[in-house]
């Protein structure tokens, strides 16, 4: 599935990681969001909840991604910067 994957990341510019309850514990995210990083991608993170503050994964945190909550607009804008 790797392989597969980072063909598909290499056709985007961006990647939105949906932040819930078990997003940061959870192996293959982790890799993606690794992967999206190596091929020099946006990375940026939409809370499912906007009521919770589930724990960002570490290489989201390293980088210091933007991290909204579920509001088209805020995405957008984020998906729009350069």
């Amino acid at each position: 599935w790797k392989t597969n994957c980072k063909e598909r990341i290499s056709q985007t510019s961006a990647t939105i990681v949906a932040i819930g309850p078990n997003t940061a514990s959870r192996e293959a995210v982790i890799w993606e969001i690794e992967e999206s990083y190596r091929q020099g991608h946006k990375v940026v993170g939409v809370r499912i909840y906007k009521d919770r503050n589930d724990p960002i994964p570490k290489p989201m945190l390293e980088h210091n991604a933007p991290i909204v909550s579920w509001v088209l607009d805020d995405i957008k804008r984020l998906l729009d910067e350069p």
